[in-house]
């Protein structure tokens, strides 16, 4: 008996070198992901310097079905950009759909998270917030590189109004503090972390569109693997996990 299984043994180790390279899939592949880091509640550092968040945890779901090995990197947004433009990482997120981006990113279906993008002031500000053209030759402070709208970044384009870039929320928070712009934009949800950590007090004075998907991207560029049929793996668990409800649960957990 025990001949048989040896013999059994050998045959199986003779297909899964010989014949089926594909046996290998069974080892954990490396999967490199950069994310803009103190990016409240999307992923940031908690009090035990820990990386996590909503767009952190649902990645690290993906990447245990996939049996993929994650290392995730936090760095400022323009850093985020330039990797993944330049494949230094393999993924990136969490990005807002845009044409230019889409030059050198490959957007999954199903996204991480959704942003709505608020205007802030000053509380002595007496500024009243109706519509995209009450912004026009303001001074708006917003985070280096991000995307607010298409139809703001046009109109910043078109110099319509003056943007003050900054590296992170802290720098916008003070800012329209001590009014150096009139207002700034960004994350409802990133601004109002930071806004009960400082004690600082602002006013929403309204939203900018609707709210907005942001994604993991796969980058064209990244060596060593086969950025669409990692995207295709990628979509096909992304849905499963949306349809199972984990994005949902996981979701929860950072805005509850």
């Amino acid at each position: 008996m025990f001949g048989l299984l040896n013999r059994l043994l050998v045959n199986v180790l003779f297909v899964c070198i010989f014949i089926l390279p594909s046996c290998t899939v069974l080892s954990s592949e490396n999967f490199s992901v950069v994310c803009n880091g103190k990016n409240i509640p999307a992923c940031f550092r908690d009090e035990s310097g820990n990386i996590t968040g909503v767009d952190v945890e649902i990645i690290r779901e993906l990447s245990k079905r996939l049996n993929l090995n994650l290392d995730i990197t936090l760095v400022p947004w323009k850093r985020v950009l330039f990797n993944i433009m330049h494949g230094l990482n393999q993924a990136g997120m969490p990005l807002f759909l845009t044409q230019e981006r889409q030059e050198y990113a490959l957007y999954t279906d199903i996204p991480v998270h959704y942003s709505l993008m608020t205007v802030f002031t000053s509380l002595d500000n007496d500024f009243e917030f109706k519509q995209l053209s009450g912004l026009y030759g303001r001074i708006v402070g917003i985070r280096r590189g991000f995307s607010i709208s298409p139809e703001f970044d046009k109109a910043v384009q078109d110099g319509l109004i003056e943007i003050n870039e900054v590296n992170n929320v802290d720098q916008l928070i003070q800012l329209v503090k001590f009014n150096r712009v009139d207002v700034i934009i960004d994350k409802r949800a990133t601004v109002g972390y930071y806004l009960n950590l400082s004690e600082t007090r602002l006013k929403n004075i309204g939203k900018i569109g609707e709210a907005r998907a942001a994604y993991l991207v796969i980058s064209k560029k990244a060596e060593g693997i086969d950025s669409n049929a990692l995207l295709m793996r990628v979509n096909a668990t992304l849905k499963e996990m949306a349809e199972d409800g984990t994005i949902n649960k996981i979701t929860r957990q950072f805005y509850d």
